[in-house]
């Protein structure tokens, strides 16, 4: 008999609905600005993998180990369990006061693609954010760092999400980036009246383009439950 493919669930019945499942493998990147709500999606992706049985690795440049869960339990994505059974393992790299070269950025993606081939035992991967370590590291030192996510994904059967500043790319390097990549997440915010909207653009979905713009999730930050999914024209007023 064939193993089950392993899949993860949103575990938000609306995201559920606009976006299905996501599979193992997948590359994954999400892009936005500051605020427009990139961890928060991670982290939603997180619980829903921790939820559908799936070992998660996150690698944070935003929090302290603390932090991070504090900051998932305030979204009531508890994961305090799952961390203390090592179901999930969080990992800080403190990024922002190095003083950046080339040289440290190349560097830091290496060691992070040896630690995922060599040493990283989980099904799903996050990586919150690559802006510091995108922004000084070369084009070829790029390049070479998701193509071996790639691979990892491929021949280890891994899915890897990554966010990131668009800002951080030269265009015609992020245009080569998406393609290497099985997923591509955009997301933006708006102000609509007196509420703060932020948009999600699924260009390219499990690996199938689907065309700019043929999913697109208008959703506002929820203590409550995360992510909570509202009706796009409201952000067209």
């Amino acid at each position: 008999m064939l193993p089950q493919p392993k899949i993860i669930s949103w575990h938000n019945n609306e995201l559920q609905q606009k976006l299905g499942d996501i599979p193992v493998p997948t590359l994954m990147l999400i892009e936005g600005a500051n605020d427009t709500g990139k961890s928060v999606f991670a982290q939603q992706l997180t619980y829903g993998a921790l939820r559908s049985g799936l070992k998660v690795t996150y690698m944070t440049t935003e929090n302290t180990v603390k932090s991070l869960i504090s900051q998932m339990l305030s979204l009531s994505f508890d994961v305090r369990p799952y961390f203390l059974t090592k179901q999930l393992r969080v990992y800080t790299l403190h990024v922002e006061n190095i003083e950046w070269q080339k040289e440290k950025a190349n560097r830091l993606l290496e060691i992070i693609i040896k630690y995922l081939t060599e040493k990283c035992v989980a099904d799903v991967v996050i990586i919150d954010s690559l802006t510091y370590m995108i922004t000084y590291a070369d084009e070829e030192g790029v390049l070479t760092f998701f193509s071996s996510l790639r691979n990892i994904c491929d021949k280890q059967h891994k899915t890897v999400v990554l966010t990131v500043h668009p800002y951080a790319f030269p265009q015609d390097l992020l245009i080569r980036v998406r393609s290497i990549c099985d997923a591509h997440l955009t997301l933006e915010i708006k102000t609509v009246g007196d509420r703060i909207v932020r948009i999600l653009y699924a260009s390219k979905l499990r690996g199938v383009t689907t065309g700019a713009g043929s999913v697109v999730v208008a959703f506002e930050v929820d203590p409550a439950f995360g992510v909570k999914v509202i009706p796009y024209s409201q952000t067209r007023a």
